[in-house]
């Protein structure tokens, strides 16, 4: 894994070699975390690993002292293999203790957890 903290960003990247096969950034904005993008290559999808990087963005969110985490679900603009079908996305963030919040333009779920 390799890890990039700078004061109100967190960056985490899971390898196979050399090769990218997770990954997730978020900042912190107005006292929120958001979570810019969060995937895991489709291969490796059901093995722990987008748990790990979810559970490293809770950490970063104690560490910050933010009020909740913010998600949107939707393409994922460097995953390589395609998108998780928006629904599964949004369960898997359920899975997690987040809950829908609303649609942005009626399509885009916004998730959110209050820590």
């Amino acid at each position: 894994m390799k890890n990039n903290i700078l004061s109100d960003f967190f960056e985490l990247q899971i390898r196979q070699s050399r090769k990218i096969i997770g990954h997730v950034s978020c900042s912190l904005i107005n006292g929120e975390i958001v979570i810019k993008d969060l995937y895991v290559l489709k291969r490796y999808r059901g093995r722990g690993f987008g748990d790990v990087l979810l559970y490293k963005v809770n950490n970063f969110a104690k560490e910050k002292l933010a009020a909740k985490i913010v998600a949107y679900c939707g393409a994922e603009p460097f995953c390589e293999d395609g998108q998780v079908p928006l629904n599964e996305e949004k369960q898997w963030y359920e899975n997690h203790g987040f809950l829908h919040d609303h649609d942005v333009m009626g399509v885009t779920p916004c998730m959110i957890k209050l820590l």
